[in-house]
């Protein structure tokens, strides 16, 4: 099984500096979450950031991620439930042959 122990220091240490009441990742308003369209921008805003000029959205980003832990021989069962199992994925995009180097 993948781990993710920067994100979970990540994660860990943003709670403890911002200590939310209720949601992670709170809105500009602190009893709301944090929006989609705030999502879409901040996405759009790395796709900038970072050169690509294809389209993106946080779908194909999640996406992305599950065909990279896929494709490092992990299974999505455990972090997602067998009914989002991905296996659309499969079909959707193939799997890389070789493994990358760790």
């Amino acid at each position: 099984m993948y781990t993710f122990p920067r994100s979970t220091r990540f994660y860990s240490s943003y709670w403890r500096a911002v200590r939310p009441k209720g949601w992670l990742f709170e809105g500009d308003v602190s009893s709301q979450p944090i929006t989609r369209s705030a999502v879409e921008l901040a996405c759009q805003k790395a796709r900038w950031l970072s050169g690509i000029r294809k389209p993106i959205s946080p779908h194909s980003m999640r996406h992305a991620f599950a065909v990279h832990l896929l494709g490092i021989g992990n299974r999505l069962e455990p972090m997602f439930g067998p009914s989002n199992s991905c296996s659309a994925i499969a079909a959707w995009r193939p799997l890389p042959t070789k493994r990358p180097k760790r």
